[in-house]
C-alpha cells in the first residue's frame, strides 16, 4: 500500500477519479448510490439499537471502502452491512454476525417504505 492509501483525508481529485468513475458510472451516480446506502446503513443500525459513534463509524469506513473499490465490484447493500459490523466491533457495541444478517434482510424487505424523517429525528434527538 502506498502512502496514499493510509491517509484519511483525500484530495478532491482522488475523490474525482475514484475506481466507480473509471468504470464509467457518473458523479451523480455515485453520489445517489452513497446516499442511498447511508440511509441503508441508517436503517440497520436503527433496528439493532446500536449507539450514534456506530453510524458515523460505518458511514466513514463505508465512503473509505468505495475511494478505493468500485460499485462495479461490489454489492454496495453487502458492503453496507459489513461496515456496520465492523463500526459495531470498533465502538464496542456487540452485535453478532447472525443478528446483522437478520435486520439486513428485513431492511432490505421493506425498504420501500423507509420514511426519511427517521433520518432528521435520529440526528436532532436532544
Amino acid at each position: 500500500m502506498s502512502e496514499k492509501q493510509f491517509n484519511w483525508l483525500f484530495p478532491l481529485d482522488m475523490l474525482d477519479n475514484s475506481p466507480s468513475r473509471i468504470d464509467g458510472y457518473t458523479k451523480d451516480l455515485e453520489r445517489q448510490y452513497r446516499s442511498k446506502c447511508v440511509l441503508f446503513i441508517f436503517s440497520l443500525i436503527t433496528e439493532l439499537r446500536c449507539e450514534r459513534s456506530v453510524m458515523s463509524t460505518a458511514c466513514v469506513l463505508f465512503h473509505r471502502f468505495y475511494v478505493f473499490q468500485s460499485f462495479s465490484q461490489h454489492n454496495r447493500f453487502i458492503i453496507s452491512a459489513t461496515c456496520v459490523f465492523l463500526a459495531c466491533k470498533i465502538e464496542e457495541s456487540y452485535r453478532s454476525v447472525k443478528d446483522i444478517a437478520h435486520i439486513y434482510e428485513v431492511v432490505r424487505r421493506k425498504s420501500p417504505n423507509f420514511n426519511p424523517e427517521l433520518v432528521h429525528s435520529f440526528f436532532f434527538l436532544k
